[in-house]
């Protein structure tokens, strides 16, 4: 499969537009995955691999109960859950898991990491895991989040999760081949042979390569399907009989295996497939066809309009698959013979009818002369052009008297010079009046922040660290609910404030800020992104600017 991105969600069912497949099990405390109109399939990068992982039916209970571990440390009074699927890296095995810390998305490893942090390491492509001592490779991608204390459930977007994406569909991704052990088949390198790895086959004189990913079209069935029956597709994902009288109902492959409603279908539309069961008469031809309730035969049902030949016959027992169109153009029925005459007597034949040549067209005749052109008359007279004389100017009035001039005012006296310069630091954007008590430096920006859609609007971010009349700013990977702005400065409330939640408002010890709507990707938030900016500016009356011991900062 060629993608255009790497670690994330390939494939999902969504709701207007949003992805939408987590339930939430409230007897058990546990999320299903719900599958009714598509599949989901998402890829992780391993290195320069990138392997495919496909959920096709529902599955209860695919992540949870969810219970604090004692190796995290201790349980926060809101812990919010990460649910990732695992690819096993000693059998390429697929399970679930999840873990109470947002995965880190950077190119340097984390400092003082928490044990199972995920880490993305954006310079080798790989997902690492803290063990408590080290960093462990692991080839996992995550589905979304689960805050239990308010009930709320976040899907990560389809696209990369890690930021790596491409101009074009040059990302390779593939299934991971098991052998007869069930385990994943590996290449000298380590890695696994996956469904999109040129396989070469050798053939004594000759060897030929064979994509896997090729082989290897699944839907699933809308209807109970006999093995060896035509498919074609009935809506999304899902297909159905083929019906080769019928245009809308073209073949795109055979299955061999019965199939019930609801069931995975593997669709063989190139290679060879063999059925002891099949008799074919090669004195009837070579060709197959799909007939009308999906059978094959050696009969074309189709008379006049799109013909469709699915495989051609190799052995009585053996087909090779090959889709083939092409028109058949019906002609009007011919009249019906003479009745022979009664008896003996017997009609000569007709003589033939002969329509003699058709006789060569006369030659043109030449085109008559064009008659001489008549003299051109001579131009009219010119008439005169007369301009009137022009009247005499008035005469100028006289300038009166010039005033008197006013006395010079008494100039005073020029104040002190003021201090002025600029001054070099951490400020917050490009804020050049500082309404606000402020302090020189700032924090980093932190992810994985749930927002409940309520009012007032409740935010969960393990660990903060902010205070009443912190300053922030908000930043997503998706879209933030309605109510909230990326890059727009809000205050933190006394209300609501935890060491791991928070409320905010437009001004400080303002009205709590309400969400509505929906929401989507991976948030983040951050007292003061770093930046430096140069003066002049000033600072509003009755507010302070202090200097951390430590600090740098110069007047001019």
């Amino acid at each position: 499969m060629n993608l255009n991105f790497r670690q994330g969600i390939v494939k999902a069912p969504t709701i207007a537009g949003n992805v939408s497949y987590l339930e939430l099990n409230n007897s058990a405390s546990t999320i299903s995955i719900s599958i009714s109109t598509t599949s989901v399939i998402s890829t992780t990068a391993f290195g320069a691999s990138n392997y495919l992982i496909q959920e096709s039916n529902s599955v209860s209970s695919a992540w949870g109960p969810f219970n604090w571990s004692s190796t995290w440390g201790n349980q926060p009074s809101a812990p919010a859950y990460y649910l990732y699927w695992d690819i096993s890296l000693a059998t390429g095995k697929v399970s679930r898991s999840y873990t109470p810390w947002a995965p880190i998305v950077a190119s340097v490893a984390p400092v003082a990491p928490q044990v199972d942090q995920h880490w993305f390491d954006t310079s080798n492509t790989l997902m690492n895991v803290w063990s408590g001592n080290s960093w462990v490779p692991a080839a996992r991608v995550f589905a979304g989040s689960y805050a239990p204390g308010i009930q709320s459930i976040m899907h990560y977007p389809i696209g990369s999760e890690v930021g790596i994406v491409s101009s074009q569909y040059d990302v390779v991704a593939g299934y991971i081949l098991l052998g007869g052990d069930l385990k994943g088949i590996k290449t000298n390198d380590g890695n696994f042979l996956t469904s999109d790895t040129d396989i070469i086959v050798y053939n004594g004189a000759y060897s030929s390569p064979v994509q896997l990913e090729a082989l290897n079209v699944q839907s699933i069935a809308s209807e109970p399907i006999p093995a060896f029956s035509c498919v074609t597709v009935i809506s999304p994902g899902k297909i159905g009989i083929a019906d080769g009288t019928n245009n809308t109902k073209r073949a795109l492959g055979i299955i061999d295996v019965d199939l019930s409603t609801g069931a995975t279908a593997q669709i063989i539309s190139s290679n060879a497939v063999y059925n002891p069961q099949w008799s074919w008469d090669l004195a009837l031809g070579k060709d197959l066809y799909v007939g009308a309730s999906g059978e094959l035969t050696q009969t074309n049902p189709a008379t006049i309009g799109l013909a469709q030949q699915i495989a051609t016959i190799l052995d009585s027992h053996t087909i090779l698959m090959g889709l083939n169109l092409y028109t058949l153009l019906g002609g009007p029925t011919g009249p019906g013979g003479a009745t022979g005459p009664t008896g003996p007597s017997i009609t000569g034949p007709t003589g033939p009818s002969v329509t003699g040549p058709t006789g060569q067209g006369g030659a043109t005749g030449p085109s008559g002369l064009n008659g001489i052109d008549g003299p051109t008359g001579p131009a009219g007279a010119t008439g005169p052009s007369v301009t009137g004389p022009t009247g005499t100017t008035g005469s100028t009035g006289l300038n009166g008297p010039t005033g008197p001039s006013g006395l010079n005012g008494i100039d005073g006296p020029t104040g002190p010079t003021g201090p002025g310069g600029s001054l070099s630091g951490s400020l917050f954007e490009n804020d050049t009046v500082l309404t606000e008590n402020y302090t020189l430096g700032g924090t980093s920006y932190l992810s994985g922040m749930l927002i409940t859609i309520a009012s007032p609007a409740v935010f969960t971010l393990n660990g903060h660290g902010f205070s009443q009349d912190s300053k922030i700013h908000f930043t997503t990977s998706g879209a933030l609910p309605t109510g909230l702005l990326v890059d727009t400065p809000y205050y933190v409330l006394a209300a609501g404030l935890t060491v791991n939640t928070f409320e905010v408002a437009a001004t400080p010890n303002g009205t709590a800020i309400n969400t509505s709507g929906s929401q989507s990707g991976v948030h983040s938030a951050g007292k003061i992104k770093n930046a430096s900016v140069a003066g002049p500016f000033t600072v509003a009356t009755g507010f302070t600017f202090t200097v951390p011991s430590g600090s740098t900062f110069t007047v001019v």
